[in-house]
């Protein structure tokens, strides 16, 4: 089974936050007697699944005979650091039914930039995430998609997906912290805890502030403004905020 990130889902994503416009085939996985749905047009497709959960590994792998899922993602992390060229995570909204054109933009400049070498993100059909998938794709950069179990149902194409826990916010630390440069576009409590990971880790972060967003108490674009890890980050020049996309091409041009 293949798949292919069509322009349509990619106008979708730019409109409106969703890949797909049309209801998902979803199906079920029966893991220690509690249904888990999946996307039966993308998990089969996916050519490199990690679930460190061995029930829910085994009910993958019957529903995706020719594809690798395993269990240990550390052959998988060597490969990913292993290779030259920089890695690139985004964190980013993650919702339906807003427009995320500039964050469309902003995206297709710094992946047909040619700086970036590999892409990491949310791992959704979702809004930033579906577009840094669909995106990254288009520009054929392998894409690693990191999320919890219960994304399953909206998980979005990548070369390879990493299972990590099972509710929302499981896998902001993982995200946060496989990645050379961290781009924030936008992102409420999740993206702000991906973000704090890569602090903590000591890789740099770029605050993508291409569009006004709302200046919610949890808006991790403007957390550098009250979070006291990301104001020394700034500080240090660990962090530094965009305004433009021309601005992150040139910071990761350096």
């Amino acid at each position: 089974m293949e798949f292919r990130v069509t322009h349509a889902q990619i106008s979708e994503l730019r409109i409106n936050g969703e890949q797909f416009k049309d209801p998902r085939p979803l199906a079920e996985l029966w893991v220690h007697g509690r249904a888990v749905p999946y996307a039966t047009d993308v998990v089969p497709a996916i050519p490199r699944l990690v679930v460190p959960s061995a029930a829910l590994c085994r009910a993958l792998e019957a529903v995706r005979p020719s594809r690798r899922t395993t269990r240990g993602p550390g052959e998988l992390i060597s490969r990913w650091f292993g290779a030259p060229g920089l890695i690139l995570s985004v964190s980013g909204y993650g919702t339906e039914g807003r427009p995320y054109a500039h964050e469309h933009d902003t995206l297709k400049a710094v992946f047909g930039s040619r700086l970036v070498d590999r892409v990491a993100g949310g791992g959704t059909g979702f809004g930033t995430p579906g577009l840094t998938a669909a995106l990254a794709h288009r520009q054929r950069l392998p894409t690693i998609g990191v999320l919890p179990e219960r994304s399953l149902d909206g998980i979005a194409w990548c070369n390879a997906s990493l299972i990590v826990g099972q509710e929302f916010g499981d896998e902001a630390r993982v995200l946060g912290t496989i990645a050379d440069a961290h781009l924030v576009l936008g992102g409420g409590p999740i993206a702000t805890e991906e973000t704090r990971a890569a602090i903590h880790a000591g890789t740099p972060i770029i605050m993508g502030q291409v569009k006004d967003y709302p200046r919610r108490d949890d808006a991790a674009v403007y957390m550098h403004e009250r979070d006291p890890d990301a104001k020394k980050a700034l500080s240090d020049k660990q962090l530094v905020v965009c305004k433009s996309a021309a601005e992150i091409v040139a910071v990761l041009r350096r």
